[in-house]
């Protein structure tokens, strides 16, 4: 295990924001070094992909873009997906990200520095991690054009979406 790992199993499990302390978020997050306790499931990971942007809109301000995309079937999600067996998380991760969305890893890799949280889904032997990746505004309009010619789309994926971060007279969270 790299030192970067071994640094993972000392961080506790996050603590999600009030407003987003619903089932689907909370279920199950366990910290990295619990999710090392499920040798025989299978691994999972997926990044929220953001860029900070000061753009306005009708609503009210632009703080972030978020990218999703649709599911081949018909949920919303992040990119990501399984890791094959003897694959690295990391590596597994960004392999899966070139083939739904056209991530290229020698613009923007996604890092163990970027790790957030691990879920355990115990019904389907499944260990799924959750990384973060900040990128430029710039970057960000260059990838949601890569998506249409990344390999999976049409196949795992369907579209993609800019799921858009506002803020208006109040904070909410």
């Amino acid at each position: 295990m790299t030192e970067e790992r071994k640094d993972l199993c000392e961080l506790p499990v996050p603590e999600i924001p009030r407003c987003l302390q619903i089932r689907t978020v909370t279920k199950s997050l366990i910290s990295y070094a619990d999710s090392l306790k499920h040798p025989t499931y299978r691994l999972a990971a997926h990044a929220c992909i953001w860029a900070p942007t000061e753009s306005g809109s009708l609503f009210g301000d632009l703080r972030a873009l978020v990218m999703m995309h649709l599911r081949f079937d018909g949920t919303f999600g992040f990119p990501g997906g399984l890791i094959e067996s003897g694959e690295d998380i990391v590596n597994g991760l960004n392999r899966e990200m070139a083939e739904e969305i056209g991530w290229d890893t020698e613009v923007q890799s996604v890092t163990w520095k970027d790790y957030h949280s691990s879920q355990v889904d115990h019904d389907k032997n499944l260990v799924l991690h959750f990384f973060i990746t900040k990128i430029t505004e710039s970057q960000y309009a260059d990838l949601e054009k890569k998506c249409l010619l990344a390999p999976e789309y049409g196949n795992e994926v369907s579209g993609t979406s800019a799921v858009s971060r506002m803020t208006t007279g109040e904070e909410h969270c």
